[in-house]
């Protein structure tokens, strides 16, 4: 242990041991992107727009992929360029309302979102096979647990910043 280390209480270095383990996972299990032309933020905007086709939502506004996404008007508006260019998604303008702007999902788009779903379906029975089942049931309990605390202490904490 460095000297530096032993003067953090023990709640300091297990946290330090926490993100330094997540981070070495997340260095190793970084998959090489199916599609070199699609960067992770339009990779979420496609499977929102997959996920709200699904759901009998084939054109979503723009101003609700921004709330999604927590994207400003312009931050979208360039976020489904490039998308748009490359036949993921079309933009389909509200013929009563034009200032209203849709955004409608491509075959192609679908097809990504596929792929990558596969990929990451791919990789996860990776991880359960590397775990066996026993660990993976205990990391799935921890992961359900964590994200319940979290979430709680997380409300507690807009309360107590509402409250002040």
């Amino acid at each position: 242990m460095s000297p530096e280390n032993q003067n953090l209480d023990s709640e300091t270095r297990l946290a330090q041991e926490l993100t330094r383990a997540i981070r070495h996972f997340n260095r190793c299990h970084h998959p090489d992107p199916l599609n070199q032309d699609l960067k992770p933020k339009e990779m979420m905007l496609l499977h929102y727009l997959h996920h709200k086709k699904r759901h009998g939502n084939t054109l979503v506004t723009l101003s609700s992929i921004g709330e999604e996404l927590r994207l400003s008007p312009p931050s979208v508006t360039l976020l489904l360029n490039p998308l748009e260019k490359h036949g993921y998604l079309t933009r389909v303008r509200d013929l009563e309302d034009r200032r209203v702007v849709f955004a409608e999902i491509s075959d192609k788009g679908i097809k990504a979102v596929q792929d990558l779903y596969e990929q990451f379906l791919h990789n996860a029975k990776v991880m359960v096979n590397l775990l066996g089942e026993t660990d993976t049931r205990t990391f799935i309990d921890l992961m359900n647990k964590l994200t319940d605390l979290y979430r709680t202490y997380k409300d507690e904490q807009k309360q107590t910043t509402t409250e002040s």
